[in-house]
Order: structure tokens, then sequence, then C-alpha cells
């Protein structure tokens, strides 16, 4: 019996990864999510290689069916509402840095290069990453 594991999926967003592993482990299908712990803890995961799904080599053909069938890697489309509220927390943070730096530079003679380097902290702020996934599945025979 041989204990290989073959690649079914990369993609980027912890959620889908987690949904796809669900809904292979509900059919039967043992499923490793590589890159689970790293990612969970970064940023962006797709520094990381994104989460890496893989199932056993003998059910690759199984679950590139329940994918097809289920129509996971054709229907993707972007999400404005992510969009919208990465955005608003994006703005929210920055305007509270800045506003908090601007009264500081007003109150206390903090130089307004430092205020200047608060609209840096947009950079940190942590978004969820969209993108498309790459499937990596079994030949589909019947088309």
């Amino acid at each position: 019996m041989s204990h290989d594991l073959a690649t079914i999926a990369i993609v980027v967003s912890r959620v889908e990864a987690l949904c796809l592993a669900d809904m292979l482990n509900a059919e039967g299908i043992a499923v490793y999510i590589g890159g689970y712990h790293h990612g969970t803890v970064q940023v962006i995961p797709i520094t990381l290689g994104g989460y890496r799904l893989m199932v056993p080599a003998t059910q690759h053909g199984q679950a590139s069916d329940l994918i097809r069938e289920a129509g996971v890697e054709s229907n993707w489309s972007f999400n404005r509402n992510v969009q919208r509220a990465g955005i608003r927390v994006l703005s929210i943070s920055v305007g509270l840095h800045a506003g908090f730096a601007t009264l500081g530079a007003i109150f206390s003679g903090l130089p307004l290069a430092v205020v200047a380097m608060f609209f840096l902290v947009g950079l940190q702020v942590p978004l969820s990453p969209q993108a498309r996934g790459d499937y990596y599945l079994s030949r589909n025979d019947e088309g």
C-alpha cells in the first residue's frame, strides 16, 4: 500500500483551504494541508507559497471528480465585500495613527517628519489575499 500524497490544489486563502479540506473529508478523502500552521500566523500566506492541499495518490481521481462536481475550480470571482472591508480597516488604522501623531506634533513639538511616517502604518495592516487557486486535477476521461 502506497502512502504517497498527490497535490490537488494550492490556494492562498485559509478559508478556501479549510472549506476544500472539509468538503473532501466529508466524502472520506483524507486531506493534508501543507503550510497551514505557518500560513495561519503569517500576514500574507502567499509569500510562503499558499496552502498546499494534498490527498493520498490512490484517492486523487475521486477528489478531482468531487472538485469538478462542486465547480470549485471554475467558479471563482473577486469578492468586492472583502476588498471594501479591507479598505475600511486600512483607513481606520492609518487615520487613527496619523490623528494621534498630528496631535502629538501640535501639542508636544513632535517633528512633522515623524507625523508623515505614521502613514506608513498602512503597510503593516494585515489583509486577506484573494486570488484564484491552482488546481491539479486528474484527467477527466468523460470529456
